[in-house]
């Protein structure tokens, strides 16, 4: 027999399959963005920036990397084009980040087509098959937060 991490082979299963799962979620995203010039990293944090408010520390804490690495990825999408700093005019030490037209046409590009492959990824799906998904979801989630906080019963 072969040596398991899994007292219940499904959950071997379950995390086999959510690993394939999102294996086969980059590589569509790869084949379909090919043509854009953005990483995955850089394109999801134009989409932070457009959506919100967010200063550097929470943009940083959103996509759990340091300062510095926020830093460098901002200084190389300025360079690239799709960011601007724009000095706050109510506090000249600030700045805000601010996305150029370069940025705005190539993420409403992506959008578009993540919207429509999205839509086809979940097809066959009704609500009641979205709402067990999140369900489970956001269960297996407690459970791992409560396990970093230390708070999860040890004698599972």
């Amino acid at each position: 027999m072969e040596p398991t991490y899994f007292d219940d082979p499904r959950l071997g299963e379950i995390i086999q399959k959510r690993a394939y799962l999102n294996m086969l979620m980059h590589k569509l995203y790869q084949q379909e963005f090919k043509d854009i010039h953005l990483t995955r990293e850089s394109g999801g944090l134009l989409f932070a920036i457009k959506k919100t408010n967010y200063n550097q520390t929470d943009l940083a804490d959103l996509f759990h990397i340091t300062q510095a690495s926020l830093s460098g990825r901002i200084k190389r999408l300025e360079r690239d084009g799709y960011l601007v700093r724009v000095t706050d005019p109510n506090d000249r030490r600030k700045y805000r980040l601010e996305l150029t037209a370069k940025a705005n046409q190539e993420l409403d590009e992506v959008i578009g087509k993540m919207k429509k492959r999205n839509k086809q990824m979940f097809q066959g799906l009704n609500d009641e098959d979205f709402q067990e998904i999140i369900r489970i979801h956001e269960q297996v989630c407690h459970n791992l937060e409560a396990m970093i906080k230390g708070d999860a019963d040890d004698q599972a």
